[in-house]
């Protein structure tokens, strides 16, 4: 069994049916992605599909949004 991954709760972005993260891209630009979330431990929530090991995530979306709409 993979090793399961969990990210802030902080980093969760929901609109209408999407439930989503911003993914740095290796530039580091925010790419908004959808995720399937599993359980909620404490400020933490398991991602079960979307996300990679090792790729980075925006932990302030609204931030990570802002970079995305003033970058060319």
């Amino acid at each position: 069994m993979t090793p399961s991954l969990s990210v802030p709760l902080s980093a969760i972005v929901r609109r209408a049916e999407l439930t989503g993260l911003y993914v740095l891209n290796p530039e580091g630009r925010p790419l908004l992605r959808q995720v399937r979330l599993g359980r909620v431990d404490g400020d933490k929530v398991e991602v079960l599909s979307g996300l990679m090991p090792g790729e980075r995530v925006a932990t302030d979306p609204q931030a990570a949004a802002r970079v995305r709409q003033t970058t060319p």
